[in-house]
């Protein structure tokens, strides 16, 4: 299905158990709750709270791993 979803759509879609995409890190899926669910259960994910300049609202920054 193609085009303009409402919200509502959105999220089923996002939510259903066959939901996955490719992302640049794997697979991308999301829990019926809303959460992103890693795939790579013993990979811990570190991440800081940032302003968002443009929204006015705080988001969540991936920090990446230094070696």
């Amino acid at each position: 299905m193609m085009g303009n979803y409402s919200r509502e759509q959105l999220q089923i879609t996002l939510s259903s158990r066959d939901f996955s995409v490719e992302g640049v890190t794997g697979k991308i899926r999301f829990g019926e709750l809303g959460d992103r669910l890693l795939l790579d259960k013993d990979k811990s994910v570190l991440v800081q709270v940032k302003p968002n300049v443009k929204s006015g609202k705080y988001q969540f920054v991936i920090r990446e791993e230094s070696n």
